[in-house]
């Protein structure tokens, strides 16, 4: 796994996926950053003040306010952002809104997994994006 440092922004509303994906980046490498936000609205605006832009967005699908989907299609129009590859971390597995994720901009799909290694190596592959 690289050593360099990475920004990810998590956009999730579920306050036990936050800890467990913070907890196994820490333990993957502590060199990492993570800025969490429970909305998609409170990821965007955090991208609006160009403060630190991130490395990596990691979205939810499923999320009060603004959603996944429609948080990705801002994501991919502004082009300040357009550049950050997004993945999504999500538990719905649609083939259909797989697709969709993937034509509105999306460079990774993963389904939330069942166990800690695979969770594990889904942060791996993200941190290679």
């Amino acid at each position: 796994m690289s050593s360099m440092k990475r920004h990810i922004c998590l956009a999730e509303d579920d306050q036990d996926d936050y800890y467990l994906f913070s907890r196994i980046l820490g333990e993957i490498s502590d060199s990492n950053k993570l800025t969490w936000f429970k909305t998609g609205e409170d990821l965007l605006q955090y991208l609006k003040t160009g403060n630190e832009l991130p490395d990596i967005i990691v979205l939810d699908m499923n999320m009060p306010k603004i959603d996944g989907p429609t948080c990705l299609r801002i994501l991919k129009k502004e082009v300040y952002w357009c550049h950050i590859p997004v993945a999504i971390l999500s538990t719905g597995d649609s083939p259909t809104a797989i697709k969709t994720a993937y034509e509105d901009g999306a460079h990774r799909y993963f389904v939330k997994p069942f166990t800690i290694e695979e969770f594990r190596k889904i942060i791996q592959e993200i941190l290679l994006l």
